[in-house]
C-alpha cells in the first residue's frame, strides 16, 4: 500500500524531532548541561546537570537554551499530529 501525503508527513515530523532530540542530547552530553538546568547569574552563565554547574560563554548558554525551546516547541506540535494520525488510522476513507 502506497503511503499517502499526510503520512509521509507525519513520519518526516518524526524524523525530524528525533534527530533535533539526538542533538539535544548530544550537547547536553558534550557540554556537560544544558540551559534549561543552568543559569544566569551576575553576568556569568551556567549549564546544569543533576545539580552540577558548569560557567560556559553566554553564546553556548544560548545555544543551549534554544536547542530546548526547539525540542519542547517541536514536540508540542508533533503530539497532537500524532494523536491526530493514530486516532484517524483506522477511519474508513469514503472518496466521494
Amino acid at each position: 500500500m502506497q503511503e499517502t501525503k499526510w503520512e509521509k508527513f507525519v513520519h518526516r515530523l518524526g524524523i525530524g524531532w528525533l534527530a533535533i532530540f539526538f542533538a539535544f542530547f548530544l550537547s547536553n552530553i558534550l557540554l556537560g548541561g544544558s540551559a534549561s538546568s543552568g543559569y544566569i547569574t551576575d553576568g556569568s552563565y551556567f549549564l546544569g546537570d543533576k545539580g552540577i554547574y558548569i560557567a560556559v560563554h553566554p553564546l553556548v548558554w544560548y545555544f543551549s537554551k534554544t536547542l530546548g525551546v526547539i525540542v519542547f516547541l517541536y514536540f508540542v506540535i508533533l503530539f497532537p499530529v500524532l494523536l491526530i494520525h493514530n486516532l484517524t488510522k483506522h477511519l474508513p476513507m469514503d472518496p466521494k
